[in-house]
């Protein structure tokens, strides 16, 4: 209890200035910038971000762009593990990028629901253009996720909504965030508001009266489940919360670390990402950055959301420049094709 304590009061005295979104479009006008807003990080049988922020301020664009090699293996082993599990149907919440449903390659009754999809309806899909609505689901037993459930703010309603649906196999891919943790990224913004760890999540699930039927983990990425409602009583599962403040402590001292390390240089930042952010909330010098690369196209040529710094394509960056990568699981990959410059 002691240790819980000190661990209490150590992420008290972290508050982190994030923003609704991560590009915008305009890059000139830099007077009008965007609020980025104070929140602080609170515990109250979970770990969570205060205040939490309406979807209809944070997902203005399809945000689930899922580029590069780790994605796509995740994609298509998420899509196996779904197959394995021999659905009729499938309802999909917020797979508006499609990729799951290309990767499953099938005939059987599909629907997607997105606030901003970016695959059409045909055949065997149908797509609905709207925030979810727990009515949607209808006669569709399998619903499945990736990635969208540590965006929700309330899981238990969320689970026993799901049961009053009558959806008796919940198949959800979440990221792994105490691995997430250990490689140094962020877990914690408006998009993940909740610390959803692996404990947090299993007890949360089992207390919903849902029982893990099945569970991979991918990579040190995912995390992978099958969930099905039972009558029988479920032996109720502890939520390590003293584990998740540790990691999440951890974090934070290294962020701290390596800023004292970077403050001294001008380097550019891999990711338009959320990395960006907590360095400036913890005592970076924006005047340090000289800009991000990232390989989203549709994050290149804009600003980062509430600052005066630019994105780019990596192949505009002069070589030998000085670049600085905290993309956690996507580390070895992105540096592989940053060969040509500095990493610091």
């Amino acid at each position: 209890m002691i240790l819980i304590s000190i661990l209490k009061l150590l992420v008290a005295m972290y508050n982190i200035s994030l923003p609704l979104s991560i590009c915008t479009q305009d890059t000139s006008n830099v007077q009008a910038f965007e609020k980025i807003i104070l929140a602080k990080i609170k515990i109250d049988n979970r770990i969570y971000l205060d205040p939490f922020v309406s979807v209809n301020d944070i997902y203005l664009d399809q945000h689930n762009r899922n580029i590069g090699k780790t994605w796509d293996q995740h994609n298509l082993y998420f899509s196996n593990f779904i197959k394995e599990t021999n659905p009729e149907s499938i309802f999909e919440i917020a797979g508006g990028n499609g990729f799951l449903y290309k990767k499953y390659n099938t005939k059987m009754p599909w629907t997607i629901v997105d606030l901003n999809p970016i695959i059409n309806s045909k055949d065997n899909l149908i797509v609905l253009k709207k925030n979810f609505e727990f009515p949607d689901i209808k006669n569709n037993n399998t619903v499945i996720c990736s990635h969208f459930f540590e965006h929700i703010t309330d899981h238990k309603d969320f689970f026993l909504q799901l049961r009053e649906e009558g959806v008796d196999n919940f198949i959800v891919s979440i990221p792994n965030m105490n691995e997430y943790l250990k490689s140094n990224f962020p877990v914690l913004h408006f998009e993940h508001p909740i610390f959803l760890s692996e404990s947090y999540m299993e007890y949360i699930c089992c207390s919903s009266g849902w029982s893990i039927a099945k569970k991979v983990k991918y990579k040190n990425h995912s995390i992978f489940y099958q969930l099905q409602t039972t009558s029988k009583k479920i032996k109720q599962v502890y939520y390590d919360i003293e584990t998740d403040l540790n990691f999440l402590d951890n974090f934070f001292q290294y962020y701290l670390k390596r800023i004292e390390k970077l403050k001294n240089n001008q380097f550019y930042i891999f990711g338009a990402h959320f990395p960006l952010y907590y360095f400036l909330s913890l005592g970076l010098d924006e005047k340090n950055i000289l800009g991000i690369i990232d390989n989203d196209i549709k994050k290149q040529n804009k600003r980062m959301y509430g600052l005066d710094i630019k994105t780019y394509c990596p192949k505009s960056i002069p070589s030998g420049s000085n670049i600085c990568v905290e993309m956690g699981p996507y580390n070895i990959e992105i540096k592989k094709n940053l060969k040509n410059h500095v990493l610091i």
